[in-house]
């Protein structure tokens, strides 16, 4: 797959400054007591060739000199930590070199200067966790921040006098301003979180995002909860693509003098005041592409001396057809996940409907039946299908009783013929839920097989018109019984497969059910549960992977949940990320600490697009344009985007316990 926005520049870097084919680890050992090896660590990096690369043991370290080129990374993500003098910068760089730091947590030792200075070379943090502020200066100096997490600066990351800076997946929380370019050569922010930026001075408000007099490219990230997501002044160009701007205090987008602006894909929710409009701008040229807007703010765009174009989706025409097929059809289709299945029961409806259209104008119709083979997985959902099914078929006339939905299994049949007629009266008018005997080997399988389909054949014909029948049953049980194409729509008028849902449906039927209980998610909310139940995929915990589990999993939701609401003393609230209990939290809120990459793929031209919280259902590709339904994405991170991605049925993700049974998932 490819990116349908502009790639990172990052991966080319790291390979052109540190070539894999050269890079040697050079390994501290770790003392048998605990303490930290500070005197090897001082002699390895006086010593250290810029094709090696310094591993650490945990502990806490004196911040390197930055004076040539140099490559040091964790042993241990998180576990060391490197500390600076009580005046000055934490890590300074002046010199032409290239420094590559990952895992490492740098603290700063004072509070006047920022953690990290930068006035030449290039910078690079992969997994680093800074507390204090980086800065970055000059035209010679190239800044790149992956999957990292910057907090407690007046100002997050600075670019300025001609600095290049490239964020990636990273969080910027609880600083006056997150990010922050003047004058810079240009600032890519990609994937990432801006949080909590808020200052308390009148008529100078925090930003997640202020560019003056840059060039600003920002796909597939979210603002949240600050004074103002994104402030622009004198920039000649902005584009942001798949933002969310959620919980902002003063207005999400902030445009003065420069251009052009493009707003594409773009949420704006839950504002905190009315005051100001979503999206201002002054003497700009903008183009606003196909965003959402809510209304808790003064208006969506408010345009002052500009030019301001903008596209919104086109209503759907009405279906006038039928407003009964109509409400039918939409029902389907309101379902989550099964996009073939729904086809093929949009088919039977309307082959339905003509039927009942054309005996009440008194033209012949031939027999039509409507009973069908579910293969299917337990907990994959089937049983409210065939529910639904039913309901539908009532609706539109073929079942005199389309509520009613009878359950059985087809080894009482075997043994008892009696049963049959007893059973076919009871479901007369409505639809028989048949479960397929379970697989077992036997000498005379052949003959077992073939009473089964006998019986089966009675069983459809004592049915007649008046009551479908649904064969349900996993792949080993159905297929031996229904062996060939022939023969299954000589038997059944369709054959649908339904697999265990992915975790992005998952993730969906949690938020449906939340919703259907008036409980609504927040931002965070939505990120834990989807990179939760990703996270649940890759290490084979069936438990939650079926729609009964995620009803179990948001009903301990619900105990945490109420519990804050009664001690809170407010009873709507929405629910928080710190509500939701999974199995796997500790692993998830090591990931939460920077900002999950979550994707889309085009179904047109295979682009990969952005996914956040706040985006639609429809999406339109960033490439081609093409709108088609996503529902939520897919974590990059994840065994289950892999296997988006290659054609290897089974891949073990890295760092979890080998799973212990294969799970289907729909693509």
């Amino acid at each position: 797959m490819r990116s349908s926005l502009r790639p990172s520049a990052l991966p080319g870097v790291v390979k052109n400054q540190f070539p894999p084919q050269k890079a040697r680890d050079v390994i501290i050992p770790e003392p048998e007591d605990g303490s930290t090896p500070e005197a090897a660590y001082l002699t390895a990096v006086r010593r250290l060739h810029r094709d090696e690369c310094l591993v650490l043991p945990p502990g806490d370290y004196p911040a390197p000199k930055l004076t040539k080129t140099m490559s040091i990374r964790a042993a241990r993500p998180g576990t060391v930590r490197f500390h600076g003098p009580t005046k000055g910068a934490t890590l300074l760089l002046q010199t032409d070199h290239s420094v590559l730091l990952s895992g490492i947590q740098i603290i700063s030792g004072n509070t006047e200067s920022p953690t990290i200075q930068q006035s030449n070379g290039c910078l690079i943090l992969s997994e680093v966790r800074v507390v204090g502020g980086l800065e970055s200066s000059g035209t010679n100096t190239r800044l790149f921040l992956e999957n990292s997490r910057v907090e407690r600066a007046e100002v997050g990351v600075l670019l300025t006098e001609g600095a290049k800076g490239e964020i990636v997946g990273t969080a910027v929380t609880n600083c006056q301003v997150g990010v922050s370019a003047q004058n810079a050569n240009a600032l890519h922010l990609l994937s990432c979180r801006v949080e909590g930026a808020f200052r308390d001075e009148e008529g100078n408000p925090g930003a997640g995002l202020h560019a003056d007099n840059t060039p600003v490219y920002c796909a597939g990230t979210v603002f949240m909860e600050n004074q103002i997501g994104a402030h622009f002044v004198s920039c000649k160009e902005v584009k942001m693509l798949f933002c969310e701007f959620d919980r902002q205090i003063l207005g999400g987008v902030t445009m003065q003098n420069g251009g052009p602006l493009h707003l594409h894909e773009c949420a704006f929710s839950a504002q905190a005041t009315k005051t100001f409009a979503h999206v201002t701008i002054d003497s700009v040229t903008a183009s606003v592409d196909f965003c959402l807007f809510d209304n808790s703010a003064d208006g969506e765009i408010q345009s002052l001396q500009g030019n301001l174009t903008r596209r919104d989706e086109t209503p759907k025409p009405a279906d006038t057809h039928s407003d009964v097929l109509s409400s039918v059809l939409a029902e389907i289709h309101q379902m989550i996940g099964m996009n073939a299945s729904k086809k093929i029961l949009e088919t039977l409806l309307h082959q339905a409907y003509a039927s009942v259209q054309r005996k009440k104008q008194g033209l012949p119709v031939p027999p039509l039946k409507f009973h069908c083979v579910f293969e299917s997985e337990e907990g994959s959902g089937c049983r409210q299908v065939a529910a639904l099914l039913a309901k539908s078929l009532g609706t539109l006339g073929i079942l005199k009783d389309g509520g009613k939905v009878m359950d059985a299994e087809m080894a009482l049949l075997m043994d008892d013929p009696e049963t049959m007629a007893a059973l076919v009266e009871s479901a007369r008018g409505g639809m028989l839920f048949l479960s397929a005997p379970a697989h077992s080997e036997r000498k005379n399988s052949r003959i077992s097989y073939a009473k089964i389909r006998a019986v089966l054949q009675s069983l459809l014909d004592a049915c007649a018109e008046d009551t479908v029948v649904i064969f349900s049953g996993p792949r080993d049980s159905i297929r031996p019984i229904v062996r060939s194409v022939a023969e299954t729509e000589e038997l059944f008028r369709a054959a649908l497969t339904f697999s265990l849902p992915s975790p992005p449906e998952l993730a969906e039927m949690f938020d449906t059910m939340a919703a259907d209980l008036h409980i609504r998610l927040t931002t965070k909310a939505k990120i834990k549960i989807l990179l939760s139940l990703h996270m649940l995929d890759d290490r084979r915990d069936r438990r939650f992977l079926t729609t009964s589990g995620v009803a179990k999993l948001l009903d301990a939701t619900q105990k945490r949940y109420f519990e804050r609401c009664s001690r809170e003393r407010s009873f709507d609230l929405p629910l928080e990320a710190g509500d939701i209990d999974v199995p796997v939290e500790k692993l998830a809120e090591v990931e939460l600490q920077a900002h999950p990459v979550f994707l889309t793929i085009c179904p047109k031209c295979k682009a990969e697009n952005p996914w956040v919280p706040g985006q639609p259902h429809d999406i339109r590709c960033a490439d081609c344009e093409t709108l088609w339904e996503s529902g939520w994405g897919a974590w990059k991170g994840s065994a289950y985007f892999r296997r988006l991605n290659t054609d290897e049925e089974m891949i073990v993700p890295v760092g979890l316990p080998a799973h212990r049974g294969r799970a289907a998932i729909s693509g």
